[in-house]
């Protein structure tokens, strides 16, 4: 028996809350720089003395936040614990608590509102201040000792308002891309609608009002849970019932997921199931649903320490995070906006009064929830990889440690001037290899113990490896990774995958030091407790004594523990570690991982199903109990029920494994009765025969439709190169349930399933078509078990390929066409929106039938532009090409087939059909699909299984995102006539993609089951009632018609932009009004003109008058004043226009200078081209620009100084020619002399 949330639902009226605003970031605005120099971004780049000076403000604002937090202890605690207690007594949710207040200081002297409460046990509170300041160097300010030191002398990088610094140059590539320190990661309070931002730093906007001024959500409001929860995706108007399919029971069990098993009380635990959570009576096994309200999946569940609520983290676009009171599972809170995608783990803190998530990729954001108030308290990047959990210190309040890929972080809330903030310090591997922390714990005294992958613990105080503790003689602690560390009642025990839970001197682990340089510290552990054979250890919870069901398990004194098991199942351990203690019991048992496949029985409500992990279980869906379980060597591949034509008893199964082996199983009642001889089953699960027909892992596996011939597909030798992938099938001749091996064909590629073609004829034989990964299909004959010689070989010699056929995408073109008949739609409705608008211009008289002429030549010049824009788009092909998923035969239309593809072709069904001559080679074989059709409201995911029921009139599809689709068909069995759909998210969304989908022999049930390891049967609606109901909701919809009578037809109103009555009625009056003055003025125009050709005939008749008696020019102005006013009236109006237009005409003034300027007044000469008339010649001129007045200054310079010079030359030759001159007068004197 099962049931739903919703069923256990009172009557609430649906309320929300208004997200609320916390006052800090204005505070922290007005606080000064030095008093919060944590809250700046650019702290790693300041000069060392401003590094000192904040060094010195941290130090006194902790010993005031620490003053403060000790005078408001007895008093917050009083709270607190009268909270809690009310809390765990009444039945309805507790009150809202009241939201921590952060008020800004008017000195140093005055603490906070709120402060971190001290830890309670006195004994702890030195260590916990010496752990806190052993962090804070590494935190706040920078500096540290040791490995601090060297990292603070490197290099310092800041992303997101994170920083982070990088590790040492001795950790692996790994640790240098993947687990980077980073830093100091502070974060304010913030209100739910400011979650959009990351980063360690974030405020609040400063006009909402602070949270204080919020009112309080009433602590017996609930919310209707009917209302939040997902549902069917319906075709819209299709009359399809939501409850087409119900959910009757779930058989998997997520093992694998990380610590999916959670306690609510003594009798019931819960665990994720794909898009719900499932809670389970472990007694009677009644199962009961909560969906997920996004549809988008469950990221993981946390139980409150009293046990009374319930968190589910969700997954999907901005998920919530859903709070159910229990017992009731009413929903109680609803927490928003704290993550963009999924949340991979959520913890309430001891006191219950916070909630701690962490979101998956791409944000990581590690958000502490006022859960009771629907508040975001604090927030910070948690890391830039995957983070696996979250955790609290059960001793010191505030501390919170996460761990995840390559890393492990330590956070603390701190109430600071500016306010409540979370400081992380990344943890340090030093000399340590880096490794992926899976489990850990928080030791009272502020250290924490983790697990790494090769089975060590690692001790690590205030940031640092401390020691790594393995046992004596440099054993691993634990023979894999370390998934789980528990302190329980001083207790410390470790949960290995090895199946191991190990408890260790926890004294001798706080004190130890490290002896020599490795580090490395040999102990074994005290105790040592092995569950059994393969089994997996992933994550165990203590139960709850029947006493008092709200009490922590912390406080209770049972040994009594649960445990998961990731190789498929829960068990029940008695950790007493004494002679007297119970054997493992193991309480569920299921697939471990993925499951391959389902098949139904041909005869009754049995269900075979194949897991990853080798096993095969049957179950009776109807008696909702598994029947028989075997486990063989190998994983899962491909199962099927043989049909009555094979068995007509249903017995047989096949089931495919990835080592190639094909195995036949009969099932059958169990014979033994005594149940001490043997298995406690019912019935039991026979091997016949095992074959090993291929050596790698076998595909699929199909009958002919008379049960005479077996087929297998599987590969052969795997490889990334194309040309070296070898696949074959294999024949097998059946006979009385023998099966013998006939031949086999081998061919490049990978197969991906296999399809029967029976020819109907003995003259032609039956063939088989093969479907591989890489959009390729063809055909092969079926060998004739008489006529084959297998003496020597099986290898079939002679069977070549009859049919080729290789996949060309066609979704960009789809979607294209899809484009461009959307824009043609619009296209056509704008035209006759425009068509309108111009014949009512043209009604009206506001637009000629010129322009509108030119408005429409213009329309179809834009049109035939896009066209030819559109004619110039080409096709997108992927360079891979994409995988088919699953292929259908359509009967009767064997040259034809269905493709479902994956990759970029996902999200349509594609109709192919071979070439009418068949193709050398599967290059000249490629085409493109002639027909497809829409998976609509798909979103392109893709299908990965498809299976009918009887009639053929409903095709069931499982889904790659987990979700089970149920379309019906207008032609039985034609996949290309669906209608209407129903779909429903039910196996895990990120990694559930369904593997089988069956309904059963009487179209009473259906069964899927997913990767995810999740197995769920349902209901089905019969067609019958579908179809009557159908037509009970057309019926309703359907309005009732008054009787016929003649009318006359009056005319529409298409125009949007039609006048109103109002409007019509004021635009006739202006109209009418402008009509009136527009006659007025044609009667004045008219008069005017009469009177200018009565003037002009007296002119024509004064001028043929004698020139004597004619009378002059002048005297024909009756008022020569009247030509004189309109003169000076024109120039008054040429000055006004002229003064209008100053400005303007100025400012094209300048910019018509600065242009000549720039461009002509440089120049020397510019460009002139002089052509000929006569031939082709011409000249042109270089255009030169000026040169510059420094050049021509320095220019008449030189003319200067080269005047100057020649005048100096002239003078001094003039001085010369006249001394020689005087001396030849002188010597022509003396001569005569």
């Amino acid at each position: 028996m099962s049931e739903t949330a919703e069923d256990r639902q009172e009557d609430n009226d649906p309320q929300g809350s208004e997200p609320e605003v916390d006052a800090a970031a204005e505070q922290a605005a007005e606080a000064p720089s030095d008093a919060a120099p944590e809250a700046a971004n650019s702290e790693s780049d300041a000069p060392a003395d401003a590094a000192e000076t904040s060094d010195q403000a941290q130090a006194e604002e902790v010993e005031v936040s620490e003053t403060a937090a000790e005078e408001v202890e007895v008093a917050e605690k009083a709270a607190v614990e009268e909270e809690i207690a009310a809390d765990a007594s009444a039945k309805n949710p507790s009150g809202e608590e009241a939201a921590p207040k952060e008020e800004s200081e008017e000195t140093s002297d005055e603490a906070p509102a709120e402060e971190l409460e001290e830890p309670q046990e006195e004994g702890h509170r030195g260590e916990a201040e010496r752990q806190a300041k052993a962090r804070e160097p590494a935190e706040e300010s920078g500096t540290g000792t040791g490995e601090e030191d060297a990292m603070a002398d490197g290099t310092e990088a800041k992303a997101e308002g994170e920083g982070k610094v990088e590790t040492e140059g001795e950790a692996d590539d790994k640790a240098e891309g993947e687990a980077e320190g980073e830093g100091e990661a502070k974060a304010r309070r913030i209100s739910p609608r400011d979650n959009e931002g990351e980063g360690g730093d974030e405020t609040n906007s400063d006009n909402q009002p602070a949270e204080e001024d919020k009112p309080a959500i009433p602590a017996d409001f609930f919310y209707e849970v009917g209302e939040f929860m997902s549902k069917p995706r319906v075709t819209e108007d299709s009359g399809l019932p939501a409850d087409l399919l119900q959910l009757v029971y779930s058989y998997g069990y997520d093992c694998t997921k990380r610590d999916n098993l959670h306690i609510l009380d003594e009798q019931h635990v819960c665990f994720v199931a794909g898009n719900l959570v499932k809670v389970v009576n472990l007694a009677t096994k009644r199962q009961t649903f909560l969906r997920s309200s996004s549809g988008g999946g469950v990221g993981f569940v946390s139980v409150h320490p009293t046990r009374r609520y319930l968190a589910v983290a969700e997954k999907g676009e901005a998920p919530n995070v859903l709070v159910y009171e229990y017992p009731s599972l009413r929903l109680y809170r609803i927490l928003r906006g704290g993550t963009e995608r999924a949340y991979c783990y959520c913890k309430f803190d001891p006191s219950g009064k916070y909630l701690a998530t962490v979101g998956s990729e791409p944000d990581f954001m590690l958000t502490i929830w006022d859960w009771l108030s629907e508040r975001t308290v604090l927030r910070s990047k948690a890391f830039s990889q995957d983070v696996y959990r979250v955790s609290w210190s059960q001793d010191l309040e505030g501390f919170l440690t996460t761990a995840g890929t390559g890393h492990v972080r330590f956070w603390k809330m701190a109430s600071t001037f500016t306010g409540l903030k979370l400081q992380g310090a990344i943890g340090k591997f030093g000399k340590t290899e880096i490794s992926d922390i899976e489990g850990f714990v928080e030791l009272p005294d502020g250290k924490v113990l983790s697990g790494c992958e090769w089975g060590n613990m690692l001790v690590w105080d205030g940031g640092l490896i401390k020691v790594e503790i393995s046992k004596k003689g440099k054993r691993p602690a634990h023979n894999g990774p370390i998934f789980q560390v528990v302190m329980d009642a001083g207790e410390l025990m470790t949960v290995g995958i090895d199946g191991l839970i190990q408890t260790w001197d926890f004294e001798m682990i706080d004190t130890a030091e490290a002896g020599d340089e490795s580090g490395l510290i040999e102990m074994d552990p005290m105790n040592a407790y092995e569950v059994g054979n393969n089994v997996r250890l992933a994550h165990i919870v203590k139960q709850v004594t029947p006493a008092d069901a709200t009490t922590t398990a912390e406080d209770e004194g049972s040994s009594e523990w649960l445990a998961q098991d990731s190789n498929g199942g829960i068990w029940r351990l008695d950790l007493s570690f004494s002679h007297t203690a119970q054997p493992p019991e193991r309480l569920l048992s299921c697939h471990a991982g993925a499951i391959a496949g389902c098949a139904a029985s041909p005869l009754s409500y049995l269900v075979a199903t194949l897991g990853a992990d080798g096993s095969v279980r049957v179950t009776d869906f109807v008696a909702q109990r598994t029947l028989v379980e075997s486990r063989f060597s190998g994983s899962g591949t491909k199962i099927l029920w043989a049909p009555q034509t094979v068995d007509p008893k249903g017995r047989t199964i096949l089931a495919g494994f990835a080592d190639g082996v094909l195995r036949v199983l009969s099932f059958g009642e169990n014979p033994e009765t005594d149940p001490t001889r043997k298995a406690k089953q019912v019935a039991e699960l026979t091997l016949v025969d095992a074959l090993k027909p291929h050596t790698g892992r076998v595909v699929d596996i199909v009958l002919d439709k008379m049960g005479d011939m077996l087929v297998t597909a599987g590969i052969e030798h795997e490889s990334s190169h194309a040309e070296e992938q070898l696949s074959s099938i294999f024949f097998f001749s059946v006979s009385a349930s023998k099966y013998t091996p006939v031949g086999f064909i081998r061919f490049q590629g990978y197969p991906a399933q296999l399809a029967w073609l029976s020819s109907g004829s003995d003259q032609q034989p039956d063939q088989v078509r093969v479907f591989f990964t890489d959009g390729r299909v063809c055909d092969f004959d079926c060998p004739d078990p008489a006529k084959v010689d297998a003496s020597v070989t099986y290898e079939l010699a002679g069977f070549d390929v009859k049919q080729r056929f290789a996949f060309a995408s066609v979704k960009s073109k789809l979607r294209r066409a899809e484009e461009l008949e959307e824009i043609h739609r619009l296209e056509a409705e704008e035209m006759k929106r425009r068509a309108e608008e111009r014949k009512r211009k043209l009604e009206r008289g506001l637009q000629t039938e010129e322009e509108q002429a030119k408005e429409v030549e213009d329309e179809e010049k834009e049109i035939a532009k896009r066209r030819a824009e559109e004619q110039q788009w080409e096709p997108y092909y992927p360079e891979e090409p994409s995988p088919i998923l699953c292929g259908l035969v359509p009967d009767n239309q064997q040259n034809a087939f269905w493709l479902s593809m994956g990759g970029f072709d996902s999200g349509y069904l594609y109709r192919c059909e071979y070439p009418a001559e068949a193709p050398k080679d599967f290059e000249a074989a490629k085409r493109e699909p002639v027909h497809s059709v829409t998976v609509k409201d798909s979103s392109d995911v893709p299908v990965s299984v498809i299976s009918f029921s009887k009639s053929g009139r409903r095709a069931y599809l499982g889904m790659q995102d987990g979700s089970v689709r149920v379309q019906l068909l207008d032609t039985p069995f034609d996949i290309g006539s669906m209608t209407s759909q129903w779909c429903l998210p039910m196996h895990d969304n990120d990694y559930g993609a369904v593997t089988g989908i069956c309904p059963s022999h009487d179209d009473a049930y259906l069964i899927s089951v997913g990767r995810d390891g999740n197995y769920f049967v349902y209901n089905i609606m019969p067609e019958e009632e579908m179809q009557e109901r159908q037509a009970a909701a057309a019926k309703a919809k359907a309005a009732v018609l008054p009787s016929a009578k003649r009318i006359q037809r009056g005319d529409d109103i298409d125009d949007p932009g039609a006048y109103s009555i109002e409007e019509d009625k004021q635009k006739s009056e202006h109209d009418r009004r402008v009509k009136l003055a527009e006659e007025k003025k044609a009667g004045i125009r008219r008069r005017v003109n009469e009177l200018r050709v009565e003037f002009r005939k007296l002119k024509e008749l004064n001028q043929a008058l004698p020139e004597r008696i004619q009378l002059r020019q002048r005297e024909f102005e009756m008022v020569p004043q009247l030509k004189l006013d309109m003169q000076e009236q024109r120039k008054q109006k040429v000055h006004l226009v002229e003064r209008e237009l100053a400005w303007e005409s100025e400012r094209c003034q300048i910019a018509l200078n600065k242009l000549r300027k720039r461009f002509l007044d440089e120049l020397e000469c510019d460009l002139v081209v002089v052509r000929a008339i006569e031939s082709d010649h011409e000249v042109a001129s270089i255009r030169t620009s000026k040169l510059s007045e420094a050049f021509n200054r320095l220019k008449e310079e030189m003319e200067k100084k080269r005047t100057l010079a020649s005048q100096k030359d002239a003078t001094r030759d003039a001085t010369l020619l006249s001394a020689k001159t005087a001396d030849s007068s002188r010597s022509n004197r003396d001569c005569a002399e």
